[in-house]
């Protein structure tokens, strides 16, 4: 399993596997806007492509991974956490924090799974709750 830094050549891909993942459209300029600003990874098993995370700022000091996706046959092993694990070191230096947002009120056509667990596990903590949202951080210690 490789996990690397992605690039503009990555876009399509990306976009296939949000799309034949979730059941819905992806927003190409959004995703091309972070891979060109923030970071962004892939995960590949061999040529496929297998997970990705993207960001976007939240505020001029706090990260936001937009979207953290594995696909379905590799998850629960590792993957998600060693994106963003990624992003983690990366935004360190030039980010104070990563905040990431869990709902079920997004409307889906597929099953969509809770995060809180994934979260929790990965070092965040729960800084708000709603009848159906969380809202998780993780402070990267920088400044």
């Amino acid at each position: 399993m490789e996990i690397r830094p992605a690039n503009i050549n990555d876009l399509d891909s990306i976009i296939r596997l949000y799309e034949s993942e979730l059941l819905r459209k992806a927003n190409p300029v959004f995703i091309k806007t972070s891979i060109e600003m923030y970071p962004v990874f892939i995960a590949l098993e061999g040529d496929e492509l297998v997970g990705f995370v993207y960001c976007r700022k939240f505020s001029p000091d706090i990260l936001e991974p937009a979207n953290i996706l594995v696909k379905k046959e590799f998850r629960s092993s590792g993957i998600g956490s060693r994106l963003l694990a990624e992003v983690e070191r990366v935004s360190a230096g030039s980010y104070q924090s990563l905040i990431l947002v869990n709902s079920t009120l997004y409307k889906e056509d597929s099953e969509k799974r809770d995060a809180s667990n994934f979260y929790l596990k990965n070092g965040y903590v729960v800084i708000l709750e709603t009848k159906g949202s969380t809202v998780f951080s993780k402070d990267l210690g920088s400044n």
